[in-house]
């Protein structure tokens, strides 16, 4: 984190999002969940790998793993959303 804000915190570094969410794909990945298959650990682990490309927290939603979780706005309707 150091090395991206230059230890000057006042700024907005998206980067460091990034750096957050690598370390919680390690969490995952080191506890060993039951319900995690070996299938999906090798799928985290590239996606870890691949995180280190994105420059913010934003781009990271452009990744695969998120395919299926995400839905374009056009597709979403109000009447589908659920109520709060």
């Amino acid at each position: 984190m150091k090395q991206i804000t230059k230890e000057c915190w006042e700024g907005s570094f998206p980067k460091t999002n990034v750096v957050w969410l690598i370390y919680l794909v390690d969490i995952v990945l080191q506890k060993k969940y039951e319900a995690c298959n070996s299938t999906d650990e090798r799928e985290l682990r590239s996606f870890k790998k691949r995180l280190s490309s994105c420059g913010s927290a934003r781009d990271c939603l452009a990744d695969p793993i998120f395919r299926d979780l995400l839905l374009e706005e056009e597709n979403v309707r109000p009447s589908a959303m659920p109520p709060l």
